[in-house]
């Protein structure tokens, strides 16, 4: 009976819960914004698309999150909503709300590079490709 009441009481609060789904729907909003920048900048520029060669993907995400992979195909992108594991690269925060404040700063770069230090935040494949990214 203790294990359950224990269990009860353990539960997120309604606020919480509304802050995380607020939270996730900015960073998938951000994400999509982002796929919208990509997909110009390969339309307008002649050296945006020159860099992308070949068919690759990378994957943008949380833990608390579906994410966002982002495919790239001899000069054009797209994007997905979801995970693919096998992207060349994944980028993976603790939460959306890391997540936000990475991308959104200013010193994205410092800060990425400093919870990837630190561990909190995590990356497979290849670096390169997510730092050109």
């Amino acid at each position: 009976m203790w294990h359950r009441q224990k269990k009860f009481f353990s539960k997120k609060s309604n606020s919480d819960i509304f802050t995380d789904a607020f939270e996730y729907l900015i960073m998938d909003f951000l994400l999509g914004i982002l796929i919208q920048v990509l997909q110009l900048k390969c339309r307008l520029s002649d050296r945006a698309r020159a860099q992308v060669v070949g068919n690759f993907s990378i994957t943008i995400g949380a833990v608390d999150a579906r994410g966002r992979t982002f495919l790239f195909n001899s000069g054009s992108v797209r994007s997905e909503r979801g995970l693919d594991k096998s992207s060349i690269a994944e980028l993976t925060f603790p939460s959306s709300a890391k997540g936000l404040a990475v991308l959104v700063s200013p010193n994205a770069e410092t800060h990425l590079m400093r919870g990837l230090a630190t561990g909190d935040i995590q990356c497979r494949g290849g670096l390169r490709y997510l730092l050109w990214f």
